[in-house]
């Protein structure tokens, strides 16, 4: 079973997982993230 958690779908999935939360943190870091912005989403 535990090798099962490790095959290359999952990696990807929880590769993208971490990928989200971190591209948004980018965003926060550089500032292009404002209150104006919030319209546009």
């Amino acid at each position: 079973m535990a090798q099962r958690a490790f095959n290359l779908p999952n990696m990807l999935t929880y590769v993208r997982i971490l990928a989200v939360p971190l591209v948004v943190l980018c965003f926060f870091l550089e500032g292009h993230l404002k209150s104006s912005d919030f319209a546009r989403w």
